[in-house]
C-alpha cells in the first residue's frame, strides 16, 4: 500500500507543486484548503502523514494539530508543519501545538521527502513502542521532545482505556510544559524560563485488551532536573531556599498549578526525592465514541501501525 500523505495548506499553488512531486514519489496524496476540510479528511483517511500549513483562512494550523492530538483516532498520525514561520518561537511554537517536524517555505523538496519518510517510519514503530520511556522537555530539543510526548500518548492508546478528554488533557499538559521553556512570543524576554525538565514514564496495561475490564490501566511519571527548576521550586515551596529569585519561583509554582490542574494526575511521594505523578484511566466495555462511530479499541485505532 502507498504512503497516504495528506497536505492541508490553503496556498494552491505550493500544494500542487508539492502533491506533483510526492505523486512523483509513489505517494497517495489528499488536499485540503482549509483547516476544517482537513480535519475531516484526516478522520476519515486516517493518513500515515500530514504536511500542514501553519496558516490558514478559517483555522490556524496549531489549532488543527492539538485537535488532531486530542483524539483517539488521530493522536497517532505524525504532524509536518509547513511553513514561512521559520523563527525559534515558532519552531518552538509548531512542537508544542504537537507537530514533530518544521518545515520552511520555500521548501526544499528533499528534505520534506526526507522528514515524510521518517516520520512514516515513526508511525509504523508505534505499534512497537514499550510500556516505559523519557524524554527531556527543553525548548532547543522542541522537535524531540514533541517526538518523545506524542510516543508516550501513543502507547497510552494502544495499552490503556484512555478516552479522549483524558487523552487531551494529558497531551495539552505536557505540550503546555514544553511551551513554558521558551517563549512564543520574540518579542517576550522577560517571563521566567522553565529550565529543561526530564520525564520518565511507566504503563499499566489494561487488564485486559478485549474488554478492558476489571482496570483501565494508568501511567507513572517521574519529574527530575539536570539543574534547579520547577521539581526544585515545589520541593521547597515551603522554606526560603525556593529559589534565587520570589519571581522565579512565582513563575515555576503557577506553571506546576496549571501542569496538575489541567493534567488531572494526583501526586505520590517517591523516595529518590524526585516528583513522582499518576493517573489511572477508567475501565470500559469500549472506548466512547468518537465523532459519532464507535472506535474499537486496538493500537490507537490504526491498523496501518501494522504494516509490514
Amino acid at each position: 500500500m502507498a504512503l497516504q500523505v495528506l497536505v492541508i495548506d490553503d496556498e494552491r499553488e505550493v500544494n500542487e507543486t508539492l502533491g506533483q512531486l510526492l505523486t512523483m514519489e509513489g505517494f497517495d496524496y489528499h488536499y485540503a484548503a482549509t483547516g476544517e476540510d482537513g480535519l475531516k479528511l484526516a478522520r476519515n483517511l486516517h493518513p500515515d502523514v500530514i504536511v500542514l500549513d501553519a496558516m490558514m483562512p478559517d483555522k490556524t494550523g496549531f489549532d488543527v494539530c492539538r485537535t488532531l492530538k486530542s483524539a483517539r483516532l488521530t493522536c497517532g498520525i505524525p504532524v509536518l508543519f509547513f511553513t514561512c514561520l521559520c523563527g525559534a518561537n515558532h519552531v518552538l511554537r509548531c512542537a508544542a501545538a504537537g507537530g514533530q517536524a518544521h518545515v520552511a517555505k520555500p521548501f526544499d523538496f528533499d528534505t520534506i521527502l526526507k522528514l515524510i519518510r521518517e516520520a512514516d517510519q515513526w508511525h509504523r514503530d508505534t505499534a512497537k513502542m514499550p510500556a516505559t520511556g523519557g524524554f527531556r522537555i527543553a525548548a532547543e530539543l522542541a522537535e524531540t521532545t514533541s517526538k518523545g510526548i506524542n510516543q508516550m500518548l501513543c502507547s497510552l492508546i494502544a495499552q490503556t482505556a484512555i478516552d479522549d478528554a483524558a487523552l487531551a488533557h494529558t497531551g495539552e499538559a505536557f505540550f503546555r510544559l514544553l511551551a513554558a521553556t521558551g517563549s512564543l512570543d520574540s518579542n517576550d524576554i522577560s517571563a521566567a524560563r522553565l529550565p529543561p525538565l526530564d520525564v520518565q514514564y511507566t504503563i499499566e496495561p489494561a487488564s485486559s485488551i478485549t474488554a478492558m475490564k476489571p482496570s483501565g490501566g494508568g501511567i507513572w511519571w517521574t519529574f527530575s532536573e539536570p539543574a534547579a527548576g520547577m521539581v526544585h521550586a515545589v520541593q521547597n515551596a515551603d522554606s526560603n531556599s525556593a529559589s534565587a529569585s520570589r519571581v522565579q519561583t512565582s513563575r515555576l509554582m503557577s506553571i506546576w498549578n496549571d501542569f496538575i490542574t489541567s493534567s488531572g494526575v494526583k501526586v505520590e511521594p517517591h523516595p529518590s526525592g524526585a516528583l513522582r505523578l499518576v493517573r489511572r484511566f477508567q475501565a470500559g466495555a469500549m472506548i466512547p465514541p468518537t465523532d459519532g462511530n464507535v472506535v474499537p479499541f486496538n493500537a490507537f485505532n490504526n491498523p496501518k501501525c501494522h504494516k509490514s
